[in-house]
């Protein structure tokens, strides 16, 4: 793996690397299907955003 910053003078920070993950690419399949599960049970914000700023002006 390679991650190459062109035009750029030398010394000059252009960025910084904040996670790598790697997965064996046998558990792909797996770790997409936690992904989703975890994903279908999270609670809906759809209500909220129904109310709109009538429910801000109650509380």
């Amino acid at each position: 793996m390679s991650l190459k910053s062109e035009n750029v003078d030398n010394g000059v920070h252009v960025m910084d690397l904040r996670a790598l993950e790697l997965e064996p690419a046998s558990a792909v399949q797996k770790i997409n299907a936690n992904i989703e599960k975890a994903v279908e049970s999270r609670a809906s914000t759809e209500w909220l955003a129904n109310k709109g700023r009538s429910f801000l002006t109650i509380i």
